[in-house]
């Protein structure tokens, strides 16, 4: 009976040792790493970095594109004492919305536009705006919107060369950040300036000049779009009625040449009365001019002049 015994608890055991073993074999190769193509693999182990490493990574969805355009209305008082501008402009945005696809075009949709903010506006007010986006594309959720700004800008004066000078008018325009899911980036599309847009002293250029800034190079914390125009002053009024001027009056110093030496009060009579004369003219034109800390091509003339 215990020989029997002993024979059935082996072959038990035996048996339990072989499920244990085929178990565990089982495990083993349902552990081990299979490459995507179904070709064979090294016979190791699957390890948790490697169940990591296989899983997708998450991709970050692309920044929506909304493009800028303008167009220019007006422009006046230049003022490059206070360093500012009057505009008025209209602003026009085209972005691509997926929850517009499939509505009719030119259905004013309900959706929520993209909020712009004039970064180097003194004063701005929006005067006129489209009440809803429109769809231009119920294809692609091709959406449209414009705006029409009036506001006062600051400028960025450059009098090196008075009165031979260049003035850069300059509209930037950036995102507001309103913490939404999707980041968004603007992008120019084209400006335009009004035909009939003239100013008394400036002569504007044909040809409007634009910028796009990212956010490393913006002012503000969001991408920008600077758009504007370029102007040069009317230089022939200053010419005529300024530097000739003042060259003719110091001119008349050479006058006392005329008079002998020896009758010095009467030459002193002459220089006394000529010098107040191109300080007078000096100081009318520096009245339109902004207090900088460097020396204008005007403020050299006048200098020799009075030398």
């Amino acid at each position: 009976n215990n020989s029997i015994m002993r024979s059935s608890m082996l072959s038990a055991g035996g048996k339990a040792s072989a499920g244990s073993f085929s178990d565990l074999s089982r495990t083993s190769q349902s552990n081990v790493v299979r490459p995507i193509d179904g070709t064979a693999s090294n016979s190791q182990t699957a390890k948790p970095w490697d169940v990591q490493c296989s899983m997708p990574l998450h991709v970050a969805e692309p920044p929506q594109v909304i493009s800028v355009a303008f167009r220019i209305w007006l422009v006046r008082n230049v003022d490059l004492v206070t360093a500012t501008f009057e505009c008025k402009f209209r602003v026009f945005l085209e972005w691509l919305d997926d929850a517009a696809i499939g509505l009719p075009k030119g259905k004013k949709a309900k959706l929520s536009v993209p909020e712009v903010l004039i970064t180097n506006a003194v004063q701005s007010q929006v005067i006129d705006r489209s009440s809803a986006p429109e769809v231009v594309d119920p294809c692609t959720g091709h959406l449209a919107v414009q705006m029409l700004f009036r506001a006062i800008l600051k400028i960025d004066q450059e009098v090196h060369n008075f009165p031979f000078d260049c003035q850069w008018l300059a509209i930037n325009m950036s995102l507001r950040d309103v913490g939404l899911e999707r980041s968004q980036t603007l992008m120019f599309q084209y400006c335009e300036v009004d035909d009939k847009l003239q100013l008394d002293e400036w002569e504007i250029s044909k040809k409007p000049a634009f910028n796009t800034m990212m956010k490393q190079d913006a002012a503000s914390i969001q991408d920008t779009v600077t758009c504007g125009i370029l102007i040069k002053r009317c230089s022939r009024y200053y010419v005529v009625n300024v530097l000739a001027m003042l060259g003719l009056i110091s001119s008349l110093v050479f006058t006392t040449y005329t008079i002998d030496a020896a009758h010095f009060w009467e030459r002193a009579e002459i220089f006394v009365g000529i010098l107040p004369m191109t300080i007078m003219f000096k100081m009318v034109v520096q009245t339109k001019l902004p207090r900088v800390g460097y020396m204008t091509k005007f403020d050299v003339y006048a200098f020799s002049c009075q030398v």
